[in-house]
């Protein structure tokens, strides 16, 4: 008897449990307004049934500007503080939902065409009051597009709601607008501007890769290497390999052969170096016959491989010599440095850029030259 009863009482609290389980689930968390779901079911119930009235549309102004500035905590205050002023407002039979986010749902029966105005400006009053949370007086106004219910379905008054609210919004926020019919225009008009705007940033992201771009080479050019030189330096832990490449004797090629011929050469090579590097490094046409290699994560020996790899992709494309030194095909000088991390990513490159430069100065082409720091001849 004692185990039936012991049964029984676990019955029923399962079965209270799944009560308020489910009553819960009727409401949304943060607020205890209705959620979206319920609302939608009790607003078609209504309309159903044929009870007049007006569907209201809300979106508080500026909403994302307190999460930005004061954090998400006190945004869900502000939220909360929101749902209860609108239940407060709210007359006798009104549904009010969150929506989502900082939208709000509110359906007012009985209240048909101008009867919804006074409503709407009684809400905006209201809304322009002073939240204050943590001592702080938060204003956040709120924008309101209606409708009439008439004889519509519910999806039909969403939309004409919805086209209302977003009038509000572009007339300036802080204000009710009522659905009209010029109004239809507006979702075409929307869409149109948007359309607008994304061809408009296609084009700015276009001019913005052209100016970062060489036009021969197809490789980023100078500009793009300062910007990428800048936010790897904004980290400035990361190891990072630099190989400064410059071929030896160009001018010869333009001189022998022609400018069209040298804009030629200088396509092969940038394209032997795509093909040299690793799928991470970046290839820079740094200017006339110079060019740049970041390698990410590689320094020392690892470093000096990947641009002997490098010269290796040069020498393989065998375009003549035209009256240089040290063999029948075209080369480079290749300085390389490298760190660790915590250095200054400019003094790399420029480390890089010197010993290239030196070597070529003490007969040191078609090579590749790591750079080593020089060592006081009183030290040790």
């Amino acid at each position: 008897m004692q185990a039936l009863k012991s049964q029984l009482d676990r019955i029923v609290r399962e079965r209270d449990d799944l009560a308020r389980q489910l009553e819960a689930s009727r409401f949304d968390a943060l607020t205890g307004l209705l959620n979206r779901r319920e609302f939608h079911d009790i607003v078609c119930e209504r309309l159903q049934e044929g009870q007049s009235g007006s569907l209201l549309m809300l979106d508080l102004d500026g909403f994302k500007l307190v999460n930005d500035q004061f954090g998400h905590t006190t945004g869900d205050v502000l939220i909360r503080r929101v749902g209860a002023r609108l239940s407060e407002w709210s007359p006798p039979g009104t549904l009010l939902t969150r929506y989502g986010g900082e939208e709000f749902g509110v359906f007012v029966p009985h209240a048909r065409g101008d009867d919804a105005a006074p409503l709407c400006e009684a809400l905006l009053q209201l809304f322009r009051k002073p939240h204050v949370i943590d001592g702080r007086a938060l204003v956040v106004t709120v924008s309101i597009g209606y409708t009439d219910c008439g004889n519509l379905g519910l999806d039909e008054l969403l939309r004409r709601a919805d086209i209302a609210l977003y009038a509000a919004k572009h007339r300036g926020r802080n204000r009710a607008v009522a659905f009209g019919s010029a109004m239809e225009t507006l979702p075409a008009a929307r869409r149109e501007l948007a359309s607008i705007v994304v061809n408009l940033q296609q084009q700015l992201m276009a001019v913005r890769d052209e100016a970062r771009t060489d036009a021969l080479t197809g490789l980023p050019n100078r500009r793009a290497l300062e910007e990428t030189m800048a936010t790897i330096q904004a980290d400035g832990t990361a190891p990072l390999g630099i190989a400064f490449v410059d071929l030896d004797h160009f001018g010869m090629v333009n001189h022998a052969q022609g400018d069209a011929a040298g804009d030629r050469v200088l396509q092969q090579v940038a394209t032997a170096l795509r093909t040299a590097v690793r799928q991470d490094d970046q290839v820079f046409r740094k200017g006339g016959e110079e060019f740049v290699v970041l390698m990410p994560g590689i320094t020392g020996k690892a470093a000096t491989l990947a641009a002997t790899r490098m010269l290796d992709a040069i020498r393989t494309l065998n375009i003549p010599n035209q009256g240089g030194t040290g063999g029948d095909c075209l080369t480079a000088t290749v300085g390389v440095a490298a760190t660790p991390g915590g250095a200054a990513y400019w003094s790399v490159l420029e480390q890089a850029s010197a010993v290239a430069m030196r070597a070529k100065e003490t007969q040191g082409r078609n090579a590749v030259h790591a750079w080593r720091p020089s060592v006081p001849k009183d030290a040790g």
